[in-house]
């Protein structure tokens, strides 16, 4: 499956400074003397605030795997992205954003392979910032602490299964780190144009055969894995006029090829957080999976 996007372009910066009149280390305070600047924060989805660098020029993504090419197409660039994790970069080779922003698939993955977190090899990158997954305990923040390194943490859980709602989330969050308020808030208000353009045509079309669809999250070497009715799967299917063969299971469930015989889904769609291809599946090439 191949995903494309697109956004606006504006960008805004915020600076505060805050005078005072008390002695400091025993000296007064004279005119001309320039002020202190405040620590810039945000609050991130874990609620925690955070103190971030006034520049913001090296960046590194922990296990939250979509945000770096959300984080891409909402800078226009992968010039200040310097690593994420190894199945982020699957699924930025296996999509148009290779193609758009060649660059990504020079970023580093050696601090984070098979869900394990190197922290030297992370600091080794030297990032102003790490954009963590609030919802993964992989992705401690103490760890990132005492690194020294500045941790955002997105959720994949807050909204739901509403992508666009989480996609909105990470979009505003985004804007906000990086002082790109006004550009998060013209894709948000694109995002949801375009959501209510399709949902009005699904909404308003004759009453017809809705196909019956199975969204492969994982498809690999012995595992399958699918969306349940409680995933971000559920939602792409139902929003997009389809029905989820996979809806009577919750979560990320593991499955064989015989349920996937037994539901025989119309459509199914892999996702390219998965490096097989639709031709793997029809001639059924991947070890571990039976015979058809």
């Amino acid at each position: 499956m191949r995903k494309g996007k697109t956004f606006g372009n504006f960008a805004l910066g915020i600076m505060a400074a805050v005078a005072s009149g008390l002695l400091i280390f025993s000296e007064p305070f004279l005119p001309g003397t320039p002020a202190s600047a405040a620590p810039r924060t945000v609050i991130d989805h874990a609620g925690d605030t955070v103190e971030l660098p006034e520049q913001i020029n090296r960046i590194a993504f922990a296990s939250i795997w979509p945000l770096p090419s959300v984080y891409c197409l909402f800078e226009g660039s992968s010039e200040k992205l310097v690593g994420m994790g190894e199945t982020s970069m699957s699924a930025a080779k296996n999509s148009i954003l290779a193609v758009v922003m060649p660059g990504i698939v020079d970023a580093n993955t050696s601090y984070l392979r098979n869900g394990n977190l190197n922290i030297e090899e992370l600091m080794n990158l030297k990032p102003d910032v790490v954009f963590c997954n609030a919802d993964n305990p992989v992705d401690n923040k103490e760890t990132f602490a005492k690194a020294g390194i500045p941790a955002v943490a997105f959720s994949t859980t807050h909204k739901g299964s509403d992508t666009i709602a989480t996609l909105e989330s990470w979009v505003k969050l985004l804007g906000e780190v990086l002082q790109q308020e006004d550009r998060a808030s013209g894709i948000v208000n694109y995002g949801r144009t375009v959501h209510e353009e399709i949902t009005s045509k699904i909404k308003s079309a004759p009453d017809v055969k809705r196909p019956r669809a199975l969204i492969l999250f994982e498809y690999d070497d012995n595992v399958i894995v699918t969306a349940g009715h409680d995933a971000f799967g559920q939602y792409w299917l139902e929003s997009t006029g389809a029905i989820n063969v996979a809806r009577g299971l919750s979560d990320y469930p593991e499955i064989n090829m015989e349920q996937i015989y037994e539901w025989d889904p119309e459509i199914i769609f892999i996702t390219n957080f998965s490096p097989r291809l639709p031709e793997d599946l029809l001639n059924n090439t991947i070890p571990g999976h039976g015979k058809t």
